[in-house]
């Protein structure tokens, strides 16, 4: 759950910022796309918090983290891009369709049915099991899971779902950077 919320809090808060932050943009000039990265640290925080309270929570019941903790950095990292590739989309698709932002948390609260956050991914039937792996979020908690709770080591082809994220962060980046001119006048 931990990394869901770090998931949908950089879709939900990145994909709003541009419309809550319009009076600061509307008075100053800066690069706008330091507003959606600005969410990374801000939820970065939390996540921090969380796992803290996590693993001391862990070790009070006895349970001994596993060695594999030390790649928990990696994961948060594709975690991080996961949510920016999409929330850069939303935060620039907001600006030019300001009804757009209704859309994202009817989004977000679906797609967790779709990850498997509550239910392990072994129990998708493995004619099945070609969907969780083109979902990016599913190889991220499968990760959040082998390394905090020693399970299975994540399958290579989960990287099918990184593909998609890659393109998204790329493009998203791209389509920003072409309308951020436009920004202050659209707002």
């Amino acid at each position: 759950m931990i990394a869901w919320y770090y998931f949908t809090f950089l879709v939900s808060s990145t994909g709003t910022v541009l419309m809550n932050s319009q009076e600061v943009i509307k008075k100053i000039y800066f690069p706008k796309l330091i507003l959606p990265f600005s969410k990374i640290f801000v939820g970065l925080v939390d996540l921090i918090i969380s796992l803290i309270l996590l693993l001391i929570l862990m070790i009070i019941v006895g349970f001994t983290p596993p060695i594999n903790l030390v790649f928990l950095p990696l994961f948060v990292i594709l975690n991080i891009i996961t949510g920016m590739s999409i929330g850069i989309w939303l935060c620039a698709l907001t600006v030019r369709y300001r009804d757009f932002h209704h859309f994202i948390p009817y989004l977000v609260s679906f797609s967790i049915w779709l990850t498997p956050v509550f239910y392990p991914g072994s129990i998708i039937p493995p004619d099945y099991f070609y969907y969780i792996y083109i979902n990016p979020m599913a190889g991220v908690i499968a990760g959040y899971r082998w390394c905090l709770l020693g399970d299975v080591l994540p399958s290579v082809k989960y990287i099918i779902g990184a593909i998609p994220v890659i393109f998204l962060f790329i493009t998203g980046l791209y389509y920003f950077n072409r309308i951020e001119g436009r920004i202050v006048d659209i707002i």
